[in-house]
């Protein structure tokens, strides 16, 4: 399955955020990146790999759809907040279809 990294949003979810991951691996053209597995629950909230709802916030400040996402930050990002500085890629439909975009696109396992 191949997933591009251009957009921040796409399709729904299937079950409560149990996978996380949180390592740094290098992505084509940039440095290297953290990143987590969450599950967005509304407009304005995720869950986030150890079941606690944060609030998240976009780039663009549009709402997240539904779903399960791979939160990509930039390593010089000292605290993972869901904030302008992370990235969303997703939705995902299951968990095991953001695991391989996880893989397969910055080349690390969740």
């Amino acid at each position: 399955m191949t997933h591009t990294i251009a957009k921040e949003v796409r399709s729904a979810g299937e079950r409560p955020a149990t996978v996380a991951a949180a390592s740094r691996a290098p992505i084509p053209g940039e440095r290297a990146m953290d990143f987590e597995l969450v599950k967005v629950i509304d407009r304005s909230t995720l869950l986030n790999p150890v079941q606690l709802q944060c609030p998240y916030r976009t780039r663009t400040g549009r709402p997240l759809e539904r779903g399960i996402y791979a939160v990509v930050w930039p390593a010089h990002v000292p605290a993972h907040d869901y904030d302008s500085e992370a990235r969303y890629f997703g939705p995902f439909r299951a968990w095991r279809d953001a695991s391989a975009f996880v893989r397969d696109t910055i080349g690390v396992r969740p």
